[in-house]
């Protein structure tokens, strides 16, 4: 799905005007009848402002994913590190390149075992 297309499904479903897109963008309305005709696309600031005041991904209002994921929910939901984490991430993070993809290999193998329909 291309932008506009999505653009058009997005301001169906959550009922909204040009003139509230526009708004939501910080653009003129005739720059959304523009993006909504596929004759022009936003700048990427225009297409932040507009996921952060629809509470959308920018990947879902660009149409390359479909799921409409909510930004504040993902943060919201998103489970804190613990103190083994946090000191796992800052050992990776202290690797050189060959000793990260050490680490990534080991991990991937160990995953498999416990799981071994798991491709990657």
């Amino acid at each position: 799905m291309n932008f506009n297309e999505r653009l058009q499904e997005v301001k169906e479903k959550y009922s909204l005007t040009n003139a509230k897109i526009a708004a939501y963008s910080d653009v003129s309305e005739g720059a959304v009848r523009f993006w909504l005709n596929g004759e022009k696309v936003p700048n990427a600031e225009s297409i932040i402002q507009l996921s952060k005041n629809l509470d959308l991904s920018t990947d879902y209002v660009l149409g390359i994913i479909d799921n409409p994921i909510s930004l504040k929910k993902t943060i919201e939901s998103a489970e804190p590190l613990n103190d083994d984490e946090k000191k796992l991430i800052d050992i990776y993070r202290s690797l050189d390149d060959d000793g990260k993809a050490v680490v990534k290999a080991e991990a991937v193998k160990e995953r498999r075992r416990d799981n071994p329909n798991v491709n990657r």
